[in-house]
């Protein structure tokens, strides 16, 4: 009797051990792994002319094990999905231009729209990103090609908890361009000319949250001086300039910090009379490049001197 009640508590632990490796039970939730992951079984995400699909592959780290170190993902705010360490989820997104951001799922807030990650969505298109977990859990979103992304999968279980529930019928409805007629061409006079606004850009680039002028870019401010000399007896604005990052009334405020900087530099060290400058902070309302792109931002982040019109 002895002997057959240990050999079915063996049996009870074999099979536990078995379950295990491909089940878990976090909050009685279960968790079914599946066998690594492929390219093709992604092909059901391309399917509609609404959208494209995306797929999230975060890699196993010996210590991302701790309680609630999932990464919950979100799109324009929104929750989209969840994916823990060693694991990749997938979900279809309606077509066109979306925000995507992370945030660990154990700060417990849902504030999904920090940092966004801008994402033009083509349909019946599927597009790859791997989340990269630093310091506390906080994550990081780096897109790659479907050649890195099927190495990737080879290593991970798809997650089946806490997935995206995206229907494809609410998205909207493709815009179809209607054939345009060809109209005969109209005579338009061309404008008369405008008188040019003399402007100079001063390539200064400020730490991160802060307006003081490095020592390497003494040179611009000297630049901004020989400008100024140019049209002495002129009034001139100093334009603080931001890229698309934080909010518009933090951005307003960092931009209107940098220009004055540029003042008093231009005041203090080139004796430049006060009366003739006047520092705005534009913050994010005027780009001269586009956001989406690293070099975009670097354009927009700027410092304008301008010689009004008013004064020519």
């Amino acid at each position: 009797m002895k002997l057959k009640t240990l050999a079915v508590a063996c049996l009870v632990l074999v099979t536990g051990l078995s379950a295990h490796a491909n089940t878990r039970n976090v909050g009685n939730v279960m968790w079914h792994k599946s066998t690594t992951g492929t390219i093709d079984e992604f092909r059901s995400l391309t399917y509609s002319d609404r959208a494209g699909g995306m797929v999230f592959i975060r890699p196993a780290s010996n210590n991302q094990k701790a309680k609630e170190s999932s990464t919950n993902i979100g799109i324009d705010g929104r929750f989209l999905v969840s994916v823990q360490d060693g694991h990749y989820t997938s979900s279809a997104v309606c077509a066109g231009t979306v925000q995507l951001s992370s945030v660990p799922t154990g700060v417990h807030i849902n504030d999904l729209a920090a940092n966004p990650l801008l994402v033009s969505v083509r349909p019946r298109e599927v597009q790859y990103f791997v989340v990269h977990i630093g310091d506390n859990f906080q994550p990081h979103l780096e897109q790659v090609n479907s050649t890195t992304a099927g190495e990737l999968l080879q290593n991970t279980y798809r997650q089946g908890h806490q997935i995206s529930r995206v229907d494809v019928n609410n998205c909207p409805e493709p815009i179809s361009l209607q054939p345009t007629i060809p109209q005969p061409p109209v005579f338009t006079p061309p404008p008369p000319p405008v008188a040019q606004v003399p402007t100079l850009r001063l390539n200064i680039q400020f730490d991160h949250d802060k307006s003081n002028i490095k020592p390497e870019f003494k040179g611009e401010v000297d630049k901004a001086a020989e400008f100024l000399a140019q049209y002495s007896g002129m009034d001139a604005i100093i334009e603080g300039h931001t890229d698309s990052n934080g909010t518009d009334a933090y951005n307003v405020g960092l931009s209107q910090r940098r220009a004055n900087t540029v003042r008093q530099a231009l005041i203090s060290q080139y004796g430049i009379n006060p009366s003739r400058l006047t520092a705005i902070g534009y913050g994010e309302s005027r780009p001269i490049a586009t956001n989406a792109t690293e070099e975009g931002r670097y354009t927009n982040r700027r410092v304008m001197v301008v010689i009004p019109q008013a004064n020519r």
